[in-house]
């Protein structure tokens, strides 16, 4: 299980566990869609690519771990695509900010707010997932809460 909670009231940045060993803090960008964190003493970078392209990528030291596409502006729908393999990440409701992320078809894993007005929150994921993978991930489903919070404030 994968727990997220923002560190302060207005913060940008995630507390991230996973278990009592793997842990980091997230941080997102101010401006653009980027991020940041850093896992056994190594840095990772997320960012989008242009303006208008649906591109995000996980980097360490610039090279290109893992990726997704969103594939409509309309619809809250990723396709992800890493070393593990390849996944859907969709919101299976309009009316909920839950995630699940499906592979061939079939849910394998979820997210979920822990409430209708936090930004807290857990992630049910496949253990094999790597964590580095799986905050990726997370990083996805933060901007599409923080565009929607953004489209209704």
């Amino acid at each position: 299980m994968l727990h997220f909670e923002p560190t302060g009231i207005l913060a940008s940045s995630f507390r991230v566990t996973r278990g009592a060993r793997e842990k980091t803090t997230l941080s997102l960008g101010w401006l653009r869609e980027t991020g940041a964190f850093r896992h056994k003493g190594k840095r990772y970078t997320l960012d989008r690519t242009g303006w208008i392209s649906g591109d995000f990528t996980l980097r360490l030291d610039g090279r290109r771990l893992a990726g997704a596409v969103k594939t409509s502006v309309l619809r809250r729908r990723f396709e992800i695509s890493c070393p593990e393999g390849s996944y859907v990440l969709r919101a299976p409701s309009i009316l909920r900010r839950s995630y699940e992320l499906v592979e061939e078809g079939r849910a394998i894993g979820s997210f979920e707010p822990a409430g209708a007005f936090t930004r807290k929150g857990r992630a049910r994921l496949p253990r094999e997932l790597p964590f580095e993978t799986s905050v990726f991930i997370l990083w996805l489903v933060l901007l599409m809460w923080q565009r929607a919070e953004r489209d209704t404030g």
